[in-house]
């Protein structure tokens, strides 16, 4: 059995409000860019959010037997729950000062205000290796942690972007969003996978959720320098993504007797993620064959937008939402126990 050592507390409500008044200070202000807004929701919204979900999740995940035996003394686990106390102390921090980071100029300053948000990416990368060796390896245990391995990626971007820093030759505003896309491709959507995965395991969404995983990081490698290969993998994970995307509207349509605000809430997610994914596919192939169907402003407006405040927040919410007693009642077809890969 999991051990009862939970690190879960009360939702930070009035943290996550103070961060709303905040962002919607900074929207007034037109301050900063639309890429700017949306990676600060990412980080000021969505982790308050991850935390509950990955608490959650790893919860019904066992440990391994060997630590298993050592469930009388759970001062031996303390690794993953501690980790993940320290990222609940870091958020709140790393939003604030991440906000004011992107205002200033002074590049003294912008280290400084910059350090925690890189401390949370690497705590997120630490918790996802204590939670690799001492839980059972399953593919929800995989989705989780291979999401926050991705999450640095956004913080070496920032860096880069804010230092004006160019790396294979890409523009400046490339890296920006860069950052964005490890944000909540990197880290909110194995999240989300994991979650739809774990209640509604099969062979066939096990593998189309692990191909998601692997397309992520193929994206990034091909936008660094090799066009043909920017341009498969953004329309097979777009593929993909509306794949899943089904399957969660299949899912968010069983909720709608028992759990209708977190049907409605899947089902903005889901048609988000439908509306979003073939402007990807067409932006990726005229950017191959260099024909402006789609300008990059146009695509952070409509595809960044849906995905971010659409797709995953709505998403995010709904899982948090969800009970899962409600959810075995009402679902169509009966979810099988993942076992393992």
């Amino acid at each position: 059995m999991p051990s009862t050592n939970n690190p879960a507390r009360r939702f930070p409500g009035k943290r996550v409000l103070l961060i709303i008044l905040i962002w919607v200070a900074l929207v007034a202000s037109r301050r900063l860019e639309l890429v700017e807004l949306i990676l600060l929701a990412g980080v000021g919204l969505s982790i308050p959010i991850i935390i509950e979900l990955l608490s959650r999740t790893l919860a019904e995940i066992p440990f391994r037997d060997v630590l298993n035996k050592m469930k009388d003394e759970p001062s031996k686990l303390k690794w993953e729950p501690f980790l993940l106390r320290m990222i609940r102390l870091v958020w709140f921090p790393a939003f604030s000062f991440l906000a004011v980071a992107l205002i200033v100029s002074d590049w003294r300053l912008i280290v400084l205000l910059l350090v925690p948000f890189a401390v949370l990416t690497m705590l997120f990368s630490l918790h996802g290796l204590a939670s690799l060796v001492e839980r059972q390896w399953s593919t929800t245990l995989c989705l989780l942690v291979a999401g926050q391995f991705y999450y640095p990626v956004s913080a070496v971007s920032l860096f880069l972007w804010k230092f004006e820093i160019s790396l294979f030759g890409l523009p400046l505003g490339i890296i920006l969003l860069t950052a964005l896309h490890f944000q909540f491709a990197g880290l909110v959507l194995p999240i989300l996978l994991a979650q739809l995965q774990k209640v509604y395991s099969s062979t066939t969404l096990n593998i189309l959720c692990l191909s998601i995983l692997a397309s992520i990081p193929l994206v990034g490698l091909g936008i660094a320098g090799f066009p043909l290969i920017e341009c498969v993998s953004a329309l097979l994970l777009s593929t993909m993504l509306m794949a899943f995307a089904c399957q969660q509207l299949f899912t968010a349509f069983s909720f709608r007797r028992h759990q209708p605000l977190v049907s409605s809430l899947l089902m903005i997610s889901a048609c988000s993620l439908l509306v979003s994914m073939p402007m990807a596919m067409v932006y990726a192939v005229g950017e191959f064959y260099e024909i402006a169907w789609i300008s990059i402003p146009t695509m952070i407006s409509w595809h960044g937008s849906l995905n971010a405040f659409g797709f995953c927040f709505c998403g995010l919410l709904g899982w948090m939402l969800n009970d899962r007693s409600i959810y075995k009642k009402s679902l169509v077809q009966r979810a099988t126990p993942n076992e393992g890969l």
